[in-house]
């Protein structure tokens, strides 16, 4: 299995080229940066289209202090990123995406598993929930895997929308 980090990095600069992850690479997960703002940009336009966000809907809920952005790097490149809320009873899972083609190489898991723990040391929280439309089909069945359950069906704008609750 390949080795994670979850830590605050001190990196100054990501290596511009393009390098492929490889399942067994190193793979370090730390706070989003301001310089990793247009990869994650480009990711979430990539994965979610028309519902994507835009530059100033990322930096406009992480200044909140309870909202937080990590991302996936292997070699300085992000292959993923995970943004979350805060709040008294629960941590609210917002975004994550993996590049579609490093997606089941463990990237997705390893970013939740680095949640968890937080939520574990936290001692606050004992709830990870997420709302997942009901056309992503391949996010309810990761959250699934990861130990999520589905706890509702909202609707929201129309469309129903899947509460998956992580408890510890």
């Amino acid at each position: 299995m390949a080795k994670t980090s979850c830590k605050r990095s001190t990196a100054k600069r990501r290596v511009p080229e393009k390098r492929e992850y490889r399942s067994g690479d190193s793979l370090t997960i730390r706070w989003l940066l301001q310089m990793d703002m247009p990869d994650v940009v480009r990711m979430d336009r990539l994965l979610f289209g028309l519902d994507s966000w835009v530059e100033d809907d990322f930096t406009v809920l992480l200044k909140s202090h309870l909202c937080v952005g990590l991302v996936a790097t292997s070699h300085d490149y992000v292959v993923g990123y995970i943004i979350y809320e805060w709040s008294k009873n629960r941590v609210d899972l917002l975004r994550l995406c993996v590049l579609p083609e490093v997606q089941r190489q463990t990237i997705g898991t390893q970013m939740i598993a680095c949640l968890k723990h937080k939520l574990v040391a936290s001692q606050k929280c004992k709830h990870l929930v997420a709302d997942v439309p009901d056309d992503q089909l391949a996010m309810q069945l990761f959250l699934k895997e990861q130990g999520f359950i589905a706890s509702s069906i909202q609707n929201d704008e129309g469309k129903e929308v899947y509460r998956m609750v992580y408890t510890l």
